[in-house]
């Protein structure tokens, strides 16, 4: 299959594919092997897609972004006239690892979780030093190395995409349509609840550099806290005390989120922490102010949340402070702990839990 870019030039795309996604197809480039053809399926190779990919392939940014987002790079055409969009030419990425495996694995320990957290943050600050907007922070589309624990945000021509006319002035925006429901920001979420709308319908804009500071946060927690979300909670039948009404507890975490329900740092009559949730007090209180901005105040003010600057310093300094469990694995605490190793409590509760296997 030949596929071509504006100047003419043409380009031997192999098939089949090396991957199928719900909107497009993966394809290596016959001697490009540092380049991948991302061809969309008929019906998606629109017009304001082609505008999209166009737009992103022409913005100025720096080498730094570069190593770090995966951006359009050619848009591609069907035949030499130009007429036909099919998609385009990228960076191709190996050495993946998805960040949600990382969450639950077992495989890195806290120093190296703490690391991959510091890139997700010059990640995210290169993306909006650009002016730009994540939007779907989709932990699919975060693609690691874990032996060097640097990362690359991929499948980027969902971003929120700005840009402003040389000419007039004028400002034009390309929206991010799609999203993972648990990371979408409360205030986003409730926009699209009063309007009875979704990512494509919404009026009034929807992703923004506050909500992609959510989904940093929520990335962040869930890799130092063992996979644990802001939000999880279960009935605290002990506070209902002979009622035993659990009806009465909404422990929905969608719910919690637009209360600011963090219950790491927050008392909510009737709900407990899970006993498999790791104690908020292995982080540094820096990085529990931080947590709290993040879920607790940025639930009814997402300007609270704090940028990805500051959780950078404050990973930083608690990667320093990092201290090994006596337990002889790799069990890593902040060094102001001063309890038994709370991953070696995990560990015994599971076993309990499933029994010793024979």
């Amino acid at each position: 299959m030949i596929l071509y870019e504006k100047n003419g030039h043409s380009y031997e795309i192999t098939d089949p594919p090396f991957k199928i996604g719900g909107e497009a197809t993966l394809h290596a480039v016959t001697g490009y092997p540092e380049w991948v053809a991302k061809c969309y399926k008929p019906e998606k190779c629109t017009r304001e897609r082609e505008n999209k990919v166009t737009v992103m392939s022409k913005l100025q940014v720096t080498r730094y972004f570069k190593d770090s987002v995966v951006f359009p790079l050619i848009p591609l055409y069907q035949d030499d006239s130009c007429h036909a969009f099919a998609g385009y030419l990228m960076e191709r990425v190996r050495n993946i690892t998805e960040l949600q495996e990382i969450y639950f694995g077992d495989d890195l320990n806290q120093k190296q979780k703490t690391i991959i957290a510091m890139n997700l943050c010059v990640m995210t600050n290169l993306v909006h030093s650009a002016g730009q907007v994540i939007g779907d922070y989709n932990p699919k589309n975060i693609a690691l190395d874990k032996a060097t624990g640097i990362g690359k945000l991929i499948d980027t021509d969902s971003f929120h995409i700005t840009v402003k006319s040389n000419k007039n002035g004028s400002v034009r925006t390309f929206p991010c349509k799609v999203g993972v429901e648990a990371l979408i920001a409360p205030e986003l979420r409730k926009k699209l609840s009063d309007q009875h709308a979704d990512l494509e319908t919404v009026q009034g804009g929807s992703f923004t550099k506050e909500t992609d500071l959510y989904a940093l946060g929520f990335h962040i927690f869930a890799l130092l806290m063992g996979g644990a979300t802001p939000y999880r909670n279960c009935v605290d039948m002990a506070a209902l005390g002979d009622s035993k009404n659990v009806s009465s507890v909404n422990i929905d975490q969608f719910e919690a989120a637009k209360k600011g329900d963090f219950l790491f740092a927050k008392q909510v009559f009737g709900k407990k922490l899970p006993e498999d949730v790791p104690d908020f007090n292995i982080l540094s209180p820096a990085l529990q102010e931080l947590f709290k901005r993040c879920f607790i105040d940025g639930a009814k003010k997402p300007e609270c949340r704090p940028q990805a600057a500051e959780y950078y310093s404050a990973l930083s300094t608690y990667y320093a402070k990092l201290k090994k469990c006596s337990c002889g694995q790799e069990h890593y605490l902040w060094e102001g702990y001063h309890k038994p190793c709370e991953w070696c409590r995990i560990q015994q509760f599971y076993q309990n839990k499933i029994g010793t296997p024979v």
